[in-house]
């Protein structure tokens, strides 16, 4: 016979498993099941061939940099990714650098509504906060603004990401006092 503790864990691990079993592992399949804010609307995300690509890449490659123009969809290809490994990879952990607290929040509200439209497929958030999102035995995000100190703190995470870096000022100081927070892939 189980005890409580143990009895209410594997329901809430079993749980998870079934909530998350449907959602694919392969980025090119999870983005069309998310909605993004486009053109004034709400729509599945289809992703353009470069954004593919830009994923594919990022899976052989763990440190890039994307020099590109603005407004090419590549935060809201990004964010997906991050929800996606964050529904799909317990223990995944993320950390998104944005120049300042408005732009975290606004990336942070933007993955949570991502989250919150794949419907019965979302697992249980343990957040409320447009600072961290935190799902329920599996992964999280959290959103930062750049700050001389952001980066003390934060857990051991498997992705920075370091929203339009070209606008963040002393962003050099910012990577060297981030990068030590990586796991050890």
């Amino acid at each position: 016979m189980k005890r409580g503790s143990e009895a209410c864990l594997e329901a809430s691990q079993s749980q998870t498993q079934t909530d998350t079993s449907a959602i694919p592992k392969q980025w090119a399949d999870f983005a069309p099941m998310v909605n993004i804010r486009s053109g004034g609307t709400v729509i599945p995300f289809q992703p353009y061939d470069f954004q593919r690509e830009l994923i594919d890449s990022l899976a052989h490659n763990q440190n890039t940099v994307i020099l590109k123009s603005r407004q090419m969809g590549i935060s809201e290809c990004l964010c997906s990714w991050l929800l996606m490994r964050a529904l799909t990879e317990p223990g995944f952990s993320a950390a998104v650098f944005s120049k300042t607290q408005k732009d975290s929040s606004d990336l942070g509200s933007r993955i949570r509504d991502m989250a919150l439209s794949l419907g019965p497929l979302c697992p249980e958030l343990e957040t409320e906060s447009r600072m961290s999102l935190v799902f329920q035995g599996l992964g999280r995000i959290v959103f930062l603004p750049v700050t001389a100190r952001a980066a003390r703190g934060i857990p051991s995470v498997s992705v920075l990401l370091f929203d339009e870096a070209a606008f963040i000022g002393g962003i050099e100081g910012l990577y060297q006092a981030a990068v030590p927070t990586l796991a050890m892939l």
